[in-house]
C-alpha cells in the first residue's frame, strides 16, 4: 500500500512554517548605533553607512552619528565609507530586539573633493603638511586624482614653529577649465585629518577664440585648409587634453571650430608679408580680431629682425594674439608652439623649454615637450608641464588675462558670477616660482622618461637700461645700452632692439663681445612723435621711451 500526504494539509504545513519563519524574522531585528571619527577624534559628517549585502544604509550627522534600523539579528558586516578614507568594516552582532552602538574610526586623509566625480585631476597644493616629517609649509606638492584629490600628509595651516603656510588649491582636469582658490578663510585645513574641501569645476573648458587666415596664393587653400583642421588644430586638442589644459581652442566664447578664411586681397597680403613689422597695421585692418588669437599663413615668416622662422608670436611687438605660421616650412606642432607663446610662454629662453631642468626627453634624446626649439617637434613633441599650464591661466602677461574687451579678458567672461580670475606674475628661471604661481618646470612624474638635469648656463630673467630715456632729432642717431641678468648675476642671452610701433625709430644691433651680458643699439630718428623701444633678452625686457622731434641735430 501506497502512502500519500494530502496536498490540501501539506499546502498547510508549508504555510504554517513559512508564517513561523516570517514571525521570527520580523520579530528578530535591531538596531545599530553607529558613530564615525577620525583617527584625531573629529566627527565624520555625511560618511556612508550600510550593511553589506543589504540595502540598509544611512548617512551620518554633524556629530558623525546615524542609526540603521530594523536590521537583522545576528552576525552583519556593518561598511562605513567617506571620501578620503579607506573603507572601514567591521562584523556586528545585532541583537533581536534593541540596539548595539559602534564606533568606526576612520584612518582619513584631507581630500579635496570636486563636483566632477569622473574627471581626472592634477592638483597642486600649497598648504602645511607632516608628509616626511614635523609640519612644515609645503608649496606646489602634485597630486592626482579622480574626482578627487588627496593632500599629502596631514593638511594643515602651519609649518614650523607655527608659522603661518600659504594655502592654495589649483585643480587641472582635461575636459573643464580649471578652479583656483588662494583665499585661506575658503580652505578647511585643521590640525586633525579628514578635512574636506568641497569645490565646483566649471562646466566646460576654457574656450580661446581664434580666426585663421591663408595668405600665400602658391598653396592651394583647400588643401591647407584640411592640414589645418586635421593636423594642426587636431595635435593642439591633442597636447590640451594630454596636459589636463582645460582648454579648447574655439570660434568664440560660445564654442564652435576656429573659422579659417582665404587671403585674396594683394594689399592684405602684403601687409601680412611684412609679419610682426606690420603689427599696428594689421590690427588696424579688417583681418584683426582683438577679441580672437589671430593666426595668418604665410610664406617666408620674419621675426622683427629679419630672421626666418617656421612660426612666430608677435609678444616682442606687444601683439601676442598675432601669430604667423609659415604656409610651406611649418611642422605639426608649429601652431601649438606660437599659441604657447601667446599664452604667456615666454621666458627665461623666450620660453623655449629644451634646456629647462626637469623637462623630459625619451631614451633616444628626443624633447617631448612641445615648447622645445628643436627639429625633433614633428615626431615627438607631446606635453606641457604642469608649471607651463599654470602660467598659461594664471601669469599676467598671457593672453588669456589681458584686456579684450573693456576690463573684461578670456578669462573672467567665462568666469564663475562674482569670481574674478587670479592673474598675476611668474617668476624666472624655470625652477623659480612665486606664491601663486608655481615654477613652470612644476610636473608630474613621466616614466619611463628621463628628465633633463640643470641647463648648465645662466639664463636671462631681467633686463636693465643703463639710461632711463631717450630724446632724438630726425636723423639723428645715438646709442643705447642694456644689461641682463638673473637674480642678479650676468646672464647669456640671445637679444634685440624692437621698436613698438614702425616709422618713429630705426634699431640697429650693435654686436658686443662673446660672453657679455650687454647688449647695444643704434638708434635713429626716422619721424617725429614718440615710441617705446623694448630691449628684449630671452623674453624679459625693459623699456626705453624715445621722443624724436624735428630740430637740427646736434
Amino acid at each position: 500500500m501506497h502512502s500519500f500526504r494530502h496536498p490540501a494539509r501539506f499546502g498547510l504545513f508549508v504555510l504554517a512554517l513559512g508564517l513561523t519563519a516570517l514571525g521570527t524574522r520580523a520579530g528578530g531585528r535591531g538596531s545599530i548605533k553607529v558613530t564615525a571619527r577620525t583617527v584625531g577624534g573629529r566627527p565624520v559628517t555625511g560618511a556612508t553607512i550600510d550593511v553589506v549585502s543589504t540595502t540598509t544604509s544611512a548617512s551620518t550627522n554633524t556629530l558623525g552619528k546615524a542609526t540603521l534600523s530594523k536590521v537583522s539579528s545576528g552576525s552583519q558586516t556593518l561598511r562605513v565609507r567617506f571620501i578620503g578614507c579607506p573603507v572601514w568594516t567591521q562584523t556586528v552582532n545585532v541583537p533581536s530586539s534593541g540596539s548595539v552602538s559602534v564606533t568606526a574610526t576612520l584612518a582619513c586623509k584631507d581630500v579635496v573633493s570636486t563636483n566632477a566625480p569622473s574627471s581626472a585631476l592634477i592638483g597642486v597644493l600649497d598648504l602645511g603638511s607632516d608628509i616626511s616629517g614635523p609640519a612644515r609649509c609645503l608649496n606646489d606638492a602634485v597630486v592626482e586624482g579622480i574626482g578627487s584629490v588627496t593632500a599629502p600628509g596631514n593638511a594643515g595651516q602651519t609649518g614650523a614653529g607655527g608659522t603661518s603656510c600659504h594655502l592654495a588649491v589649483l585643480l587641472l582636469a582635461q575636459d573643464r577649465a580649471p578652479f583656483y582658490e588662494n583665499n585661506a578663510a575658503a580652505i578647511p585645513w585643521s590640525a586633525g585629518y579628514g578635512d574636506v574641501y568641497n569645490v565646483v569645476m566649471p562646466a566646460h573648458r576654457l574656450r580661446v577664440p581664434v580666426a585663421i587666415f591663408v595668405s600665400d596664393p602658391a598653396v592651394p587653400f583647400a588643401t591647407l585648409q584640411n592640414t589645418i583642421e586635421t593636423v594642426h588644430l587636431a595635435k593642439a586638442r591633442l597636447v590640451f587634453d594630454d596636459s589636463y589644459a582645460g582648454i579648447e581652442l574655439a570660434n568664440s566664447i560660445s564654442g564652435g571650430a576656429p573659422p579659417i578664411s582665404e587671403v585674396t586681397d594683394e594689399a592684405d597680403r602684403a601687409m601680412l608679408d611684412g609679419g610682426c613689422l606690420n603689427a599696428a597695421a594689421i590690427r588696424a585692418s579688417a583681418l584683426y580680431d582683438p577679441e580672437r588669437i589671430n593666426v595668418y599663413y604665410t610664406k617666408d615668416v620674419k621675426d622683427e629682425t629679419g630672421g626666418l622662422k617656421a612660426g612666430y608670436d608677435c609678444a616682442t611687438s606687444d601683439a601676442p594674439n598675432i601669430i604667423f605660421v609659415d604656409s610651406e616650412q611649418h611642422l605639426p606642432f608649429t601652431l601649438m608652439h606660437e599659441i604657447g607663446h601667446a599664452l604667456g610662454l615666454t621666458r627665461p629662453d623666450w620660453g623655449h623649454s629644451q634646456t629647462y631642468e626637469r623637462f623630459y626627453s625619451n631614451s633616444d634624446g628626443h624633447n617631448l615637450n612641445i615648447m622645445a626649439e628643436t627639429n625633433d617637434l614633428p615626431g615627438y613633441a607631446q606635453y606641457l608641464s604642469v608649471g607651463q599650464i599654470a602660467w598659461m591661466h594664471l601669469r599676467d602677461n598671457s593672453w588669456l588675462n589681458r584686456a579684450i574687451a573693456g576690463t573684461s579678458t578670456i578669462r573672467s567672461l567665462q568666469a564663475t558670477s562674482g569670481v574674478t580670475p587670479l592673474a598675476t606674475v611668474c617668476s624666472c628661471p624655470e625652477t623659480a616660482a612665486t606664491s601663486d604661481c608655481p615654477a613652470v618646470n612644476t610636473d608630474i612624474a613621466r616614466p619611463p622618461y628621463v628628465s633633463h638635469g640643470p641647463s648648465g648656463w645662466t639664463m636671462a630673467c631681467s633686463v636693465t637700461l643703463d639710461q632711463p630715456s631717450l630724446t632724438l632729432c630726425v636723423g639723428q642717431t645715438r646709442r643705447v645700452d642694456a644689461h641682463y641678468f638673473q637674480n642678479g648675476s650676468a646672464a647669456i642671452a640671445s637679444w634685440m632692439w624692437v621698436p613698438q610701433e614702425t616709422g618713429i625709430v630705426a634699431a640697429e644691433r650693435i654686436e658686443i663681445s662673446p660672453g657679455a651680458n650687454e647688449m647695444s643699439a643704434n638708434v635713429t630718428g626716422v619721424a617725429p612723435g614718440s615710441v617705446n623701444v623694448r630691449a628684449y633678452a630671452d623674453g624679459s625686457f625693459a623699456e626705453l621711451p624715445v621722443t624724436v622731434n624735428l630740430c637740427a641735430p646736434p
